[in-house]
């Protein structure tokens, strides 16, 4: 089994991004879960207060691959601002996966 700094490590993970930036259920009211010793924790959806069981950043940095699926104009100014570290670029979880191959659709990316 593949171990990196202790964990588990995932060969692919596949996510998409909310268009508040946020990933893996890791809004950017809760960012301090990228950084988390956990494997995986309890998140809380900012508008609906539902909760949400997310891998934690560390985890999904630890993958072999991840790869990101992103559609719809909406995120256009998102993948804008994480592909060039402007505006409020940091404040996305999204903004924080290492290493991750994105996909994107013609929308997102104009």
């Amino acid at each position: 089994m593949f171990l990196k700094d202790g964990l588990r490590v995932f060969d692919l993970i596949i996510l998409g991004m909310g268009c508040d930036g946020y990933t893996a259920s890791i809004f950017p009211n809760q960012i301090d879960l990228l950084n988390s010793d956990a494997i995986c924790a309890i998140a809380i959806h900012p508008d609906s207060g539902q909760n949400r069981i997310t891998l934690t950043g560390r985890v999904i940095n630890a993958a072999r691959q991840v790869h990101f699926l992103v559609t719809g104009a909406l995120k256009h100014l998102l993948i804008k601002e994480i592909f060039f570290g402007i505006g409020n670029y940091a404040s996305y979880s999204v903004a924080h996966i290492e290493n991750a191959e994105w996909w994107i659709d013609d929308e997102a990316g104009a």
